[in-house]
């Protein structure tokens, strides 16, 4: 099972909230603000953007300090990759760039994609942490030369998250139910 611990108190930058997986495919569409309403995520996101002072939890840049001025909020999940679960654990306010590199493969401009990714391995990267190795493949896929990813020299790529098992019957766990794709919630999903 894959964990991210998301009540670190006090704030503290967590720049492996950027390791977090994809959601599984199967489970698209299926999630706690879906199942609870826009009302619901709305209170939800701003408690997460107002924990750690409007800064970003990955790393720490403050919402004023980023090109549109605001933060993402992102579901964390952790995942048993047997079972087929992704249990829900909380949400994260993150700064545009970290939260696109977590979700790099939505991103459709090459020169967006070289700035994400180039930003995302280098927090990585000075945290100390393995370099996800989706990401650093597609950054010498692009060939993006070698001006500021010369750290990406050094070999440090992490390949121990699952990158299969990532179809099939899964579900999502929320609030002690199970949810799946393609079934009627009270008429939410």
């Amino acid at each position: 099972m894959v964990s991210f611990n998301v009540t670190e108190e006090p704030r503290v930058p967590n720049p492996a909230l950027l390791l977090h997986p994809p959601i599984p495919i199967a489970l698209g569409g299926v999630n706690p603000r879906t199942i609870k309403g826009q009302e619901w995520w709305d209170v939800v996101r701003r408690e997460a953007y107002a924990k750690y002072d409007y800064h970003c939890w990955a790393c720490d840049v403050h919402r004023l300090d980023t090109d549109n001025q605001k933060l993402d909020a992102h579901e964390c999940y952790n995942y048993n990759y047997i079972r087929k679960r992704a249990y829900f654990v909380g949400v994260v306010a993150l700064c545009r760039d970290c939260h696109m590199f977590i979700h790099w493969r939505r991103i459709r401009y090459r020169k967006e994609m070289q700035r994400v990714l180039t930003r995302g391995l280098r927090v990585l990267y000075e945290a100390g942490i393995g370099l996800p190795y989706a990401q650093t493949r597609r950054v010498r896929y692009y060939s993006f030369g070698p001006s500021g990813l010369e750290f990406l020299d050094t070999g440090g790529i992490d390949p121990s998250l699952p990158l299969g098992a990532i179809s099939g019957d899964w579900k999502l766990v929320f609030e002690g139910k199970l949810y799946q794709k393609g079934v009627k919630y009270e008429g939410k999903i």
